[in-house]
């Protein structure tokens, strides 16, 4: 009785470790190729940043460099009708 439990238990033992291994195997592999994503996508973002950066000092240089335009003075503000009578004096 004792040497079928053992068998039962060195069989269930196989079974576990054989299960084991694939999803140890799957795990590592997809850790693996989430990192070379994040480095490919890293890789990818610094070299279109540089390019934009290149991009922007190219133009400039080409450029001349344009003076902002002067700001206008505010326009004074009109005076409507019946504020302009009741700063008036009246008439005598």
């Amino acid at each position: 009785m004792n040497d079928k439990s053992s068998k039962q238990k060195r069989a269930r033992n196989q079974a576990d470790a054989q299960f084991a291994r694939p999803q140890q195997t799957d795990k590592d592999s997809a850790m693996a190729e989430y990192k070379a994503q994040a480095q490919l996508s890293r890789d990818k973002t610094e070299r279109l940043k540089a390019l934009r950066l290149a991009k922007e000092a190219a133009e400039e240089k080409a450029a001349p460099a344009k003076k902002a335009p002067a700001k206008k003075r505010a326009a004074p503000a009109k005076t409507t009708a019946k504020k302009a009578a009741a700063k008036k004096p009246a008439a005598r």
